[in-house]
């Protein structure tokens, strides 16, 4: 077939337009993974969804941008030419030359002549493989993140900047080489976006002096409050938590006094003490028994803790050397206390920590699955925030530098804590976890919250196969009561639970009691703040012994109730049906609400009964069935005073619904 020669002419000028002359340079766009033999071009650019891997030289001449998300690989190849190099914010560069970066001259990972650029907020990622690599006179004094990829190690070049140290806003990885900082300072910034950390995967670190900052989130509690603290690196002592705004305070008249609240001057940074528990004359009972005043000098040792009054606007800077590989915190006792065994620990790494990644590879030895982390409300007022098997308080994250509870089970405790633990990525919130699935267990969670709900505290149930009747080190948490006042937990026996683990739905119904307890009389509400995965057809009620209602909870209810007093214990339980129980007629749930406490009693017991039994008649009767005692039941709540008879046990005998209760009691 013959073509025109006008067609033919149209041929050769489209192979002109796509076939440039020999040294003819172009743009060249990257906006996904590419890899390139180098070459000339006038302009680069490498879009925030690029990334540009060389295989030979690439020349330059008018100018080379990576945008914030972009990445270049020169793979030990050189940028040259006569062009512009710009590092945006959040860009990526991989340097391979051992002089690092510099600002001018043929030497260098970036050899252009025209300006030189390096984002303060950019990537730099060292990957040499001709030995050891300096960072160079270029590299920024601030940086996003700084990363290790060099078996050999880079250096920190002599002159950094004006600081004289390398700040790192987000992270520094290392990959088997070391970053030594050569007489220079690698600085983790700490503020309201976000804790720098550093990550160590493997046989990696950091050689010489760190120092970490730590910011407090004014979220909670703007002003000055307890917050748990921990040292993130070697070599510190109480006298490191100094800084402007804050100066320690200690006092060990604080140990001995029998009234420690009275003290002057009063100490603002405490250690915990769980022998102490039951075993000092003081003010404080139980679990409060352990504080003591921390010592001037005194060393804060890899994974113990410390509580500190502090304010929010109060950054404290730790400066040491950094802590890699295990580490191990022994000898935490449960001691002989019923109230004892509570051990204050600390994250001992510079990056936040992941407590159930402790617990999966058994880091923990004689010691509960749970940890608790308290969250300052006020500056003598909080929650602690509670977490065992994937549930309560949403996150089993600890927080660089941040102390947390746990709870030795038996003698000679220990926690195991390894470079595993640590949380690879920064993350604003340092490292927010998220379940690699979603729930699929029965959970109820119901929270205690003050009018205006200033002030809450939550509790929660979830079943989970293998838990028992009583407490399981692998399934519940103890409940540390709030200094807020306002404490919601479940009651089993004499222990209180933040997280109660039981059965899987079965054919009886469960009936779990609450204990309430209120900083001061008034209105407050016990609302559902999770309610999911209950079997098809099974329910769950909230019973008031003091109004008699039995309330359906849904994942909306939210019951309104006042308290006269402080507390409202014995006055409210949770009722658990499975699908193939029939609803309790109103009798039986009636009964069901008549509460008394304590039992044991000495000289007096409470009553808190529905509105059906009121203005009936209490009976007691002895181990002969002889009536001892009448009580005329004109309240909702009644003091029933034994002070004349013998100690024994006990029959009480009351109607409610026109059916006739009994309770035991026992006097002592």
């Amino acid at each position: 077939m013959k073509t025109s020669s006008a067609f033919r002419w149209l041929l050769a000028a489209a192979a002109i337009i796509a076939l440039p002359f020999a040294g003819q340079a172009t743009d060249l766009f990257v906006s996904g993974s590419q890899t390139s033999a180098g070459g000339t071009y006038d302009n680069v650019e490498i879009s925030g969804t690029g990334t540009l891997s060389l295989t030979g030289v690439l020349t330059v001449n008018g100018s080379l941008v990576i945008r914030a998300g972009g990445r270049l690989s020169p793979n030990c190849h050189d940028l040259v030419g006569s062009g512009n190099f710009r590092l945006e914010g959040n860009g990526t560069l991989d340097i391979c030359s051992v002089n690092g970066l510099t600002l001018s001259g043929p030497v260098g990972a970036i050899q252009m002549t025209g300006t030189r650029f390096f984002s303060t907020d950019a990537n730099y990622l060292f990957s040499g493989t001709q030995g050891a690599q300096n960072t160079g006179l270029g590299m920024p004094t601030t940086v996003r993140s700084l990363q290790c990829f060099n078996t050999d190690g880079v250096n920190l070049t002599t002159d950094v900047g004006l600081t004289n140290d390398v700040s790192v806003q987000q992270l520094v990885r290392t990959f088997g080489g070391t970053i030594n900082t050569n007489g220079r300072t690698i600085r983790l910034l700490s503020n309201a976006t976000g804790t720098a950390l550093i990550t160590n995967t493997s046989n990696g670190g950091i050689i010489g002096r760190v120092t970490v900052e730590r910011y407090i989130s004014p979220n909670l509690n703007p002003g000055a409050g307890y917050r748990h603290y921990t040292a993130p690196v070697d070599g510190q002592t109480l006298s490191n938590l100094a800084t402007t705004g804050f100066t320690p305070v200690y006092n060990p008249a604080y140990d001995g006094s029998a009234t420690p609240s009275t003290v002057t001057p009063f100490p603002n940074v405490y250690a915990y003490d769980q022998s102490r528990v039951g075993n000092v004359s003081s003010v404080p009972t139980g679990f409060n028994q352990g504080w003591r005043s921390g010592l001037a000098g005194e060393a804060m040792t890899a994974g113990k803790g410390f509580t500190v009054n502090i304010g929010a606007s109060s950054k404290v800077e730790f400066s040491g050397t950094t802590r890699n590989g295990p580490i191990a915190v022994t000898g935490l006792d449960r001691g002989t206390n019923a109230e004892g065994g509570w051990q204050l620990l600390g994250n001992p790494y510079p990056a936040p920590l992941d407590w159930s990644s402790v617990v999966a590879r058994g880091g923990n030895v004689n010691v509960a699955d749970a940890m608790y982390v308290f969250e300052s409300r006020g500056q003598y007022s909080g929650t602690y925030r509670s977490f065992v098997n994937g549930v309560g308080g949403e996150t089993p994250i600890i927080g660089m530098a941040q102390g947390f509870f746990v709870r030795s089970t038996a003698n000679n405790g220990s926690v195991t804590f390894a470079n595993s633990d640590r949380i690879q990525n920064f993350d604003p919130n340092d490292g927010g976890f998220r379940r690699p699935a979603a729930e699929t267990r029965p959970v109820l969670s119901l929270q205690l919250r003050n009018a205006g709900a200033t002030l809450t505290d939550e509790t929660t149930l979830y079943t989970q196969p293998g838990t028992t009747a009583g407490f399981d080190a692998r399934y519940d948490g103890y409940k540390i009561a709030n200094p807020t006042g306002l404490n919601l937990a479940t009651q089993l026996g004499a222990d209180s639970y933040s997280i109660n683990g039981l059965p899987a739905f079965g054919a009886a119904t469960v009936l779990v009691p609450l204990t309430v307890n209120v900083p001061a009389a008034g209105s407050y509400a016990l609302a559902v703040s999770t309610l999911i995965n209950l079997p098809s057809g099974a329910r769950a009620y909230l019973h008031d012994a003091l109004t008699g209602t039995r309330t359906l909870l849904t994942a909306t209810t939210s019951y309104a109730f006042a308290t006269a007093g402080t507390s409202a214990n014995g006055r409210f339980l949770v009722e658990l049906l499975p699908a193939a129980a029939p609803l309790a007629t109103a009798a039986q749930a009636l009964e069901a609400q008549v509460q008394l406490y304590p039992n044991p009693a000495v000289g007096s017991f409470q009553l808190l009964l529905p509105v059906a039994a009121k203005g009936g008649v209490a009976t007691l009767t002895n181990a002969l069935g002889q009536t001892v005692l009448t009580h005329a039941l004109n309240g909702a709540e009644t003091a029933v005073d034994v002070r004349g008879l013998r100690a024994g046990a006990y029959t009480l005998h009351l109607a409610v619904a026109g059916i006739n209760v009994v309770r035991r009691v026992v006097l002592e």
